[in-house]
């Protein structure tokens, strides 16, 4: 069984944690893990991206020796084409970690990067040109795709024991379709709430009823607690999705939250209500969000949260990914990571499911098996190729053997050591559920905060939706 209906499960015995890292330049507009904000279609290789020299050259070189040996030394040359979610810096700084394989191996990686990822490839696959690689946040492409036989197996590419040393069960299950992995996990990603370290005097811990207490009490003095930005376009309402889906994994746990993912579940049930009416709570309060509901609806998320560092400070938290400091610190270089820009866990609604975390990422997954992709995917495996994806700040390495120490900063490291530390881990609906319910799904969130009064028939018609692609 494939772990789409399950939870991946708790992570005591690791000695690395999967945390969750700080991910894109303040203007990125393609997001890892969401992949919703956008990005512009881009294509190129790493030979033509940002200079490697921001990372590590211990890891540079380590990543180097491993592409070397997986080519025997040769560079045997060719080319690897990709389609993915990044676009701007994010795909600059993932490219970045792909110089070391092309300088070691003579193959090129031609990335395109593009919001439309799912139509591209789709388009491609239908014409019988699809790309060599695909990375998506989408845990549904990779299902489908491998049951349709589109996708070559990775055990067959880069060897099952490999990827059972560098992987959690849970991710292989959640990539296994019919008894074989059909994707790598290169990067993860989750929620948390970020705060002004120099001006947030609220609770770290608790309830999410304490701090709501504590933000009502903050509002009614006139001081606005919370930052929110829904704007993006076509997919507009898409950062409130992922904290209501957040509010129901913390409200409702696994089981309902993974039956919305498997298709069983229902969008008009009274938790989904509830879990909306959560986010509402914020988003659709004018004393609570800066700007008030039209503000969040025409606020872009990757800028809103410069809000807590504005003088006068329009508000003193943020919930969003794990990418967040990043872009809060490219934003305002003079922040500091812990004196200006902290985090904490999203508190539980109820108290059994505090250590339970919903995350997405991105997924790697082939239809060629040529040697030039063969190659690339045994180097995007490894932990030496993985150590440089964390180095760049911009994500969460998901093999187990990437050290803390590779983050380049103390909220990263912190949070790789800490914020999933014995966690249960749940992919949120959002990275399995078809596009036309997702899609829905966004719709509603959008109509929510703009009329509250909509709820109900924008839940029927996520689940319209649904029953639309059963």
């Amino acid at each position: 069984m494939n772990s789409f209906t399950r939870p991946v499960g708790r992570l005591a015995r690791r000695r690395t944690l999967l945390g969750a890292t700080a991910l894109v330049g303040a203007l990125s507009v393609a997001l890892v893990g969401c992949a919703d904000a956008g990005a512009s279609s881009t294509s190129g290789s790493s030979s033509s991206s940002a200079s490697v020299a921001g990372l590590s050259s211990t890891l540079t070189a380590a990543a180097s020796k491993r592409a070397s040996t997986i080519t025997g030394g040769k560079k045997i040359g060719g080319t690897v084409t990709m389609v993915g979610t990044l676009g701007g810096t994010e795909k600059e700084r993932f490219l970045a970690t792909l110089k070391p394989f092309e300088d070691a191996t003579g193959i090129t990686v031609d990335y395109t990067g593009t919001e439309d990822y799912t139509t591209v490839i789709q388009s491609g696959v239908q014409a019988g040109n699809p790309p060599d690689v695909m990375a998506v946040s989408s845990l549904n492409m990779v299902q489908q795709y491998a049951k349709e036989g589109k996708l070559v197996d990775i055990g067959s590419l880069v060897g099952d024991s490999t990827m059972s040393k560098n992987f959690t069960s849970g991710l292989l299950d959640s990539t296994t379709v019919n008894g074989k992995n059909y994707g790598i996990w290169t990067m993860l990603d989750n929620y948390a709430v970020y705060y002004n370290a120099k001006t947030y005097k609220g609770p770290k811990t608790g309830s999410w009823a304490d701090l709501m207490a504590y933000s009502k009490k903050e509002a009614a003095t006139g001081t606005t607690p919370w930052c929110l930005g829904l704007s993006s376009g076509s997919t507009t309402g898409w950062p409130g999705a992922y904290m209501i889906l957040n509010q129901l994994l913390k409200q409702s746990g696994p089981t309902v939250t993974n039956a919305l993912s498997n298709g069983t579940g229902t969008w008009d049930s009274p938790e989904v209500k509830k879990a909306f009416q959560a986010f509402g709570a914020i988003a659709t309060d004018s004393t609570m969000v800066a700007g008030g509901a039209s503000g969040a609806l025409s606020a872009d998320m990757a800028t809103s949260g410069s809000g807590m560092y504005t003088t006068p400070q329009k508000c003193s938290l943020f919930e969003w990914g794990s990418y967040a400091t990043s872009i809060l610190l490219s934003a305002d270089t003079s922040l500091k990571p812990v004196t200006d820009v902290d985090f904490f866990s999203i508190p539980a609604s109820d108290a059994k499911y505090a250590d339970t975390e919903g995350y997405t990422g991105t997924i790697t997954a082939a239809f060629s098996k040529s040697a030039a992709t063969k190659a690339f995917l045994q180097y995007e495996a490894s932990s030496e190729a993985q150590s440089l994806i964390a180095a760049t700040g911009n994500w969460t390495a998901a093999n187990t053997a990437v050290a803390a120490s590779s983050y380049p900063n103390e909220i990263s490291k912190r949070v790789a050591t800490q914020l999933l530390e014995n966690k249960d881990l749940v992919a949120l609906p959002v990275t399995s559920i078809d596009p036309a319910v997702k899609a829905a799904l966004y719709t509603a969130v959008a109509n929510y905060v703009q009329n509250p009064s909509t709820l109900d028939a924008d839940l029927k018609a996520i689940d319209t939706a649904q029953a639309a692609v059963k």
